[in-house]
């Protein structure tokens, strides 16, 4: 009886170890296949691009009287302080991949910048009066007012702003396979740095009003002119400085694969910040007002109506969230990739938009890109 429990134990025992074996091989073989994924892939990629963004404005100088020249058929000051709604700008990035591991480390910085300077001048036809000046008396045939006292607006705007976002970011490729054969997913966590400025300036004058009346004088009519004259200068500079801890996720699935050429892959990510920084907004604006009198057709009597000038200067510690995300294709080549897409960030209460007091606003960039990557090493 012995005898024959001793040939099936072996037996057991033998496919045991066939069986362990045969793992042991799948296993090894399928480890040689991920080496030699990342022995053949290269160690550094250093990426350079272009960016058209879309920002959100900054907040104009409104003094009351604007309210009357948009009355009397003007376009309003405030549109033409609007900043440029586009900025141009570049990114690059380098990131290193150690052989032998899904590990990424990587710096990537991304700068945009606008400047704008704007003018609009309005004036009406010259006013007419139906009276003439002694010693003619009252009369048909009207003259002209000086142009000097026509109705008028006259804006000048100028703004300059730039931006600049840094990363420092380790990743980890957690989908090897994921989405098939090139793809990966890789996410990241790091610290971010972001700086924004901006300078404004503008020069307002306005003239919303002129009548003219009669004036009695040696038996007849002399006419008389009566308005109000606006004249504002403002200035603002504002930034916000602030960095924090980030989170990435970015993915790329093939959309055509070539295992002897180039693929075409479909590319997304998100992105999440928490900034810690400090926001500054020094802000300065001054109104005179005049309500103006003209006798005798050039003779001016002024009454000022003071407008003490106001200044402030602020800065503010403020905790800033950000968001962002892209997506876009690209042509990977084993050593190249040319990537184009979209991408928006948004940065939530991150500037003091106010006048004269704090009034925190959001800031957005948005737009397309176009990138391209070299792979060096390997």
């Amino acid at each position: 009886m012995s005898e024959l429990i001793t040939p099936r134990r072996a037996d057991l025992r033998w496919q045991l170890l066939t069986t362990v074996s045969a793992l042991a091989l799948l296993t090894l073989a399928g480890a040689d296949d991920v080496q030699a994924q990342t022995q053949d892939r290269p160690t550094v990629w250093v990426e350079i691009g272009g960016q058209l963004e879309s920002m959100t404005a900054s907040k104009p100088f409104a003094p009351a009287f604007t309210d009357s020249l948009v009355a009397a058929g003007f376009v309003d000051p405030t549109v033409v302080q609007r900043s440029p709604r586009h900025s141009i700008g570049g990114e690059a990035k380098v990131t290193f991949a150690p052989e032998g591991t899904d590990w990424t480390f990587s710096a990537s910085v991304l700068y945009g910048r606008s400047s704008g300077n704007r003018y609009l001048h309005e004036q009406t036809d010259a006013i007419r009066s139906k009276y003439v000046p002694p010693p003619f008396g009252q009369g048909k045939k009207p003259i002209s007012l000086d142009p000097k006292f026509n109705n008028l607006s006259d804006t000048t705007a100028k703004h300059n702003e730039s931006h600049t976002v840094l990363d420092f970011q380790v990743g980890k490729d957690v989908g090897v396979g994921m989405f098939g054969p090139g793809g990966q997913s890789v996410l990241g966590a790091g610290l971010r740095f972001a700086q924004f400025s901006n300078q404004s300036s503008v020069r307002m004058q306005g003239r919303p009003n002129v009548i003219v009346t009669k004036a009695p004088f040696l038996g007849g009519y002399y006419p008389q002119y009566e308005f109000d004259q606006y004249d504002v200068t403002g200035h603002a500079s504002r930034s916000f400085r602030g960095f924090g801890p980030s989170l990435s996720w970015d993915a790329s699935a093939p959309v055509l694969h070539n295992p002897e050429g180039a693929d075409i892959t479909f590319d997304w990510g998100l992105n999440a910040a928490l900034l810690f920084g400090r926001q500054r907004a020094d802000v300065d604006h001054q109104t005179v007002h005049m309500h103006n009198i003209v006798k005798f057709g050039k003779k001016i009597y002024p009454t000022y109506f003071p407008h003490v000038p106001s200044s402030s200067s602020r800065s503010h510690s403020v905790i800033v969230p950000n968001l962002g995300a892209f997506a876009g294709m690209s042509l990977k080549f084993p050593n190249a990739k040319v990537s184009l897409g979209y991408r928006a960030d948004f940065f939530f209460g991150a500037v003091d938009d106010g006048i004269d007091a704090r009034e925190t606003s959001d800031r957005s960039f948005h737009g397309p890109f176009a990138k391209i990557s070299i792979g060096l090493g390997g």
